[in-house]
């Protein structure tokens, strides 16, 4: 369960403790169909990234992890301003 501490590290082995006022949020970027009851996504439409210098000054951590079927597991994916963020705000909250 995650509660006081939340894996945040490279190698997904470091916990890092996380306090009650901090607001974790868990975004998809999609390609393709996502398989996911409606209720926990909301589309993040106009959503990007801060900026590099945003993300040092208020100590932001970000991750990103790619996730492929197999098949593809060689291809290269270029960044395609087209695809749409979504924000699976239960996956947290379901854990708190």
């Amino acid at each position: 369960m995650i509660s006081s501490s939340l894996v945040v590290s490279e190698n997904l082995k470091g916990p890092r403790k996380v306090a009650t006022n901090t607001r974790v949020y868990v975004l998809a970027r999609a390609d393709s169909v996502l398989h996911f009851p409606a209720e926990l996504v909301e589309d993040g439409e106009g959503f990007e990234l801060p900026d590099e210098k945003i993300i040092e000054k208020r100590k932001i951590f970000t991750m990103q992890l790619r996730l492929r079927h197999f098949c593809v597991e060689n291809v290269v994916v270029a960044r395609d301003p087209g695809r749409t963020w979504f924000r699976l705000s239960s996956f947290v909250r379901a854990f708190t």
